[in-house]
């Protein structure tokens, strides 16, 4: 995966009623939830919740979501 996000994906994921903008983003980031879930030590029955909650929180969250420019900006505020 790229360092970089590209904010014209986020922008078509909030903005868009298209499956495959999401498909795209998913494709892209549930590999990078999952390390993180690896990271912390859940387990895969565990980690398969907490990817699903994480995706439910997601969906209302990002709109908000401001790329400042700086490299990992994206992957920094989906850790937190």
């Amino acid at each position: 995966m790229s360092e970089s996000t590209s904010v014209s994906l986020i922008h078509h994921v909030v903005h868009a009623d298209n499956p495959r903008y999401w498909s795209e983003f998913l494709s892209l980031y549930l590999p990078f939830i999952d390390r993180q879930l690896r990271r912390i030590g859940l387990r895969d029955a565990d980690a398969s919740d907490v990817r699903q909650n994480v995706l439910q929180i997601l969906v209302g969250e990002l709109p908000a979501f401001r790329h400042n420019g700086n490299k990992g900006a994206f992957r920094k505020w989906l850790k937190l």
